[in-house]
């Protein structure tokens, strides 16, 4: 068998070809970028009375989008969904607090933030309140005030 002067183009041409079937160009690869999940967190729970608290979050991450929308949703049940009693916060702000009232006094109540951005909606932990019963209120007011009178 002669070696043939056209086996190391072969080889050469084949190697060109063969890496050369990706469709994406080194450009392209670094411009898409994937959407992830945000990520939220409930800063705080105040001003618990026996219907109504108010509540603030922080978006600590977008996951490289835009947010949609973004609010708290509140339950019974210790996993609220966005399904369930909800408010949705405008604005901008990576910052965010709103009041939810009409709630039933002294119950056990859990919060969770969300955001929504084009990866699908993203929830913080579940945070757990009680509001006041003023029943309670009123027997430990009476406990507390006034002084005892000696005669």
């Amino acid at each position: 068998m002669k070696n043939s002067p056209f086996y190391p183009l072969v080889a050469v041409l084949s190697f060109f070809l063969l890496s050369s079937c990706n469709d994406e160009t080194p450009s392209q690869k670094a411009e898409i970028s994937q959407i992830s999940h945000t990520t939220v967190s409930v800063n705080e729970v105040s001003r618990i009375t026996a219907s109504s608290a108010e509540f603030s979050a922080v978006i600590t991450g977008t996951g490289n989008g835009s947010i949609k929308s973004k609010g708290f949703c509140l339950a019974t049940d210790p996993k609220p969904s966005n399904t369930q009693n909800s408010i949705t916060v405008q604005g901008s702000s990576r910052f965010y607090a709103a009041k939810i009232s009409n709630l039933t006094p002294g119950s056990t109540y859990y919060v969770r933030a969300f955001v929504e951005n084009e990866n699908g909606i993203h929830f913080s932990e579940s945070y757990s309140f009680m509001t006041a019963d003023p029943e309670e209120m009123a027997s430990s007011s009476l406990k507390y005030k006034g002084s005892l009178a000696s005669n």
